[in-house]
């Protein structure tokens, strides 16, 4: 069911999107009633809400999500982002920046 929503948000984006999972199920201590923390990364976002709103309407409602839309810019940029996405896993890099994400984890080691 949450391989279906990223792949959903992907077509969405025509693939010119960063979907990584984020908090506990990507720390690895996530419990079964446990959350997926997603954040869908855009090169530019315009309408964070429009955004957002879209996101959840395209998710399954059974499926415990939390999403958050940031720019590439913000991640690169922004402390508290930064270390929110510390670590994560890449759903998928249509942005080609995952390699810049991997490199949080070496910087909080």
């Amino acid at each position: 069911m949450f391989r279906t929503f990223v792949n959903s948000i992907i077509n969405y984006f025509h693939g010119k999107v960063t979907v990584a999972l984020f908090g506990s199920r990507a720390r690895g201590d996530s419990r079964l009633s446990s959350d997926f923390d997603v954040a869908i990364i855009l090169r530019e976002v315009d309408d964070v809400l429009s955004i957002m709103y879209k996101m959840y309407s395209l998710k399954p409602r059974s499926l415990p999500v939390d999403i958050i839309v940031i720019s590439v810019n913000e991640i690169f940029e922004d402390e508290i982002v930064k270390k929110m996405l510390t670590p994560c896993a890449l759903m998928y890099d249509g942005l080609g920046i995952g390699h810049r994400l991997q490199e949080f984890r070496r910087e909080q080691q």
